[in-house]
């Protein structure tokens, strides 16, 4: 077993190596591991660290014993949390233990504005504009089957794993005098915590991609399906429809990427987006829309790689660019969020309030 420590941890005893998983963070993420490893501490003395759920024999001081993972739940909402996840068949991701874990910080900040909509409502006014109601908060979204077929996901998949899968959907009305047949809107919200980045195609560093040159050569003007591994037909795994429902306006605005400008982290948005679409196209609703809500401090989530540079304009960002080529596309901060409930503040949940300033900084 390998016990990782912070650098200023270590004792002569220690492996060479053990501090090294800490010093290669960005200073965001050492910051926010630093601040649930104190956390951790004072909340919890006792109980031990927990190993990577990836590499059984390493620990971390910031993750938790996996029987202990249920601590990182905001204790009030972690029962009824718990109990919806299974209700509805979402699945609690492996790293459920460790407090740095962006489904938990969603759930810790989300959930309880689940339960109370009213405070939902002013937390989520600056992403919902002239927002009066809030009519629902969901989590791990996939839509129906007739989603599943649209995007071409795995078979087996489900909600929060293997699927096109939205962190939080919220479903809210902006009409002054609603009626039975006003269509409410929709946002779809990509939560964003320690991440160094927008989530980028499995497909290119796939063990089943034959040659991954081809992403790296790939013109997405010059019938990309055909090159595509992730639209190879190979496997059922490997049916994906998303060059068949991108607009080619998508395409031409970044041609002047280097290979598949879908390789890195273009490739969540894109996904997130036809998603998106799909669901505008019901006519259940009268807009939707996708907000990323991210920690200002993560500078790394703006980084344009180099692959995407030549689409890019200068100084522009990820989501920049990604808002200009396809449109619909907000980032917020989450402390814009919070200074906006914290403008007509609920006593129902300062003791939620004072939480997420203590657990998240913000």
């Amino acid at each position: 077993m390998t016990n990782h420590r912070l650098p200023e941890d270590l004792t002569p005893a220690d492996a060479r190596g053990c501090a090294d998983w800490f010093t290669r963070y960005t200073p965001f993420i050492q910051a926010e591991t630093r601040r649930q490893i104190a956390y951790k501490r004072r909340m919890w003395p006792d109980v031990p660290d927990g190993a990577h759920a990836k590499y059984t024999n390493h620990t971390y001081p910031h993750i938790l014993p996996d029987s202990d993972w249920r601590l990182n739940l905001f204790a009030p909402i972690a029962a009824q949390a718990e109990a919806y996840l299974r209700a509805e068949n979402i699945e609690i991701h492996s790293e459920k233990a460790n407090l740095r874990s962006s489904q938990f910080a969603c759930l810790n900040v989300l959930f309880p504005l689940r339960l109370n909509l009213d405070a939902a409502r002013a937390f989520l006014a600056p992403c919902l504009p002239g927002v009066r109601r809030v009519l629902s908060v969901e989590f791990e979204v996939t839509g129906n089957d007739d989603a599943l077929a649209f995007m071409g996901d795995p078979p087996g998949g489900k909600r929060g794993a293997n699927r096109t899968s939205i962190d939080a959907v919220v479903e809210w009305l902006n009409d002054t005098h609603d009626t039975p047949q006003t269509k409410p809107h929709c946002t779809f919200i990509e939560w964003k915590y320690t991440e160094e980045g927008f989530g980028s195609c499995g497909g290119y560093a796939s063990k089943g991609n034959p040659n991954p040159r081809v992403c790296e050569t790939l013109d997405p003007l010059k019938n990309p399906v055909a090159s595509c591994y992730l639209a190879s037909g190979a496997s059922s795994r490997v049916r994906r429809n998303y060059w068949k429902h991108t607009p080619p306006t998508w395409l031409t605005a970044l041609a002047g990427a280097t290979g598949c400008p879908f390789r890195g982290p273009l490739y969540q948005l894109w996904r997130q987006r036809l998603l998106a679409d799909h669901f505008a196209s019901t006519g259940r609703y009268s807009s939707v829309n996708l907000v990323a809500v991210h920690w200002s401090a993560n500078a790394s989530l703006a980084d344009v790689p180099p692959a995407l540079r030549g689409a890019a304009q200068p100084k522009e960002t990820v989501g920049q660019l990604w808002n200009r080529a396809t449109g619909g596309f907000t980032e917020l901060p989450i402390e814009a969020l919070l200074r906006a409930y914290d403008d007509a503040p609920t006593s129902q949940l300062s003791e939620w309030r004072e939480y997420v300033r203590e657990r998240y900084g913000v």
